[in-house]
């Protein structure tokens, strides 16, 4: 199973258009990805009140991926946990997931038959190699209802490493990020940005 290394910084995006380098290391652009995201759970929110989820992630070129995230934890931005993916191929929900790790972990907490789409968000992905360390993405994310109308949006810039790269070396790496006017550390997942996004829009919404 495979150990996720994230840093999310939330704010303004920079423009990465003209940086050719980041503390020290290479950046160069790779591609541009819209995605439409949904997390799966049951009715009653049984993955995540286990501190687990299950995203399927279609992209507008056709293809997918299932991915299955464990607990995590989370210190000043840095997000770190455990990792599972499945080519989804054009699945539009848990029909293709076959994988026999993802499965065992999910079923272990809830039958895959009682799973259904939970929530949605879409994203605009800029996507950057930052060489010897890993992928840097900034995503304009937009949060959708059940209706899938969208009800808010924010930006993030998300850093994953890849490679084995020093604390010092990450250290001055973050530094050089959090120069970018009003970038400020998130210890909050796009999952958990979007449940309290939909908790405040029902709240709302009763209140009328």
């Amino acid at each position: 199973m495979a150990l996720e290394r994230e840093l999310k910084l939330t704010g303004p995006l920079p423009d990465l258009s003209t940086v050719s380098e980041i503390a020290g290391y290479a950046l160069n652009f790779s591609r541009t990805e819209r995605q439409t995201n949904t997390y799966f759970d049951t009715s009653s929110a049984i993955l995540r009140s286990a501190g687990i989820s299950l995203r399927l992630r279609q992209i507008a070129d056709g293809s997918g991926v299932y991915t299955y995230k464990g607990r995590s934890t989370v210190a000043a931005g840095w997000h770190q946990k455990t990792e599972l993916e499945q080519d989804a191929g054009n699945a539009t929900g848990l029909e293709n997931l076959n994988d026999l790790e993802i499965v065992s972990h999910v079923s272990s907490v809830a039958e895959l038959s009682s799973l259904e789409p939970a929530f949605m968000f879409k994203t605009i992905r800029q996507v950057y190699d930052l060489e010897r360390v890993g992928e840097l993405a900034l995503d304009k994310v937009t949060i959708l209802n059940s209706s899938l109308e969208p009800i808010e949006a924010f930006t993030e810039l998300e850093l994953e490493i890849k490679y084995a790269v020093s604390d010092v070396d990450l250290e001055h790496i973050e530094i050089a990020l959090r120069q970018y006017p009003n970038l400020e550390p998130s210890n909050l997942s796009k999952s958990a940005r979007a449940i309290a996004a939909l908790n405040r829009s029902r709240t709302s919404s009763l209140r009328r």
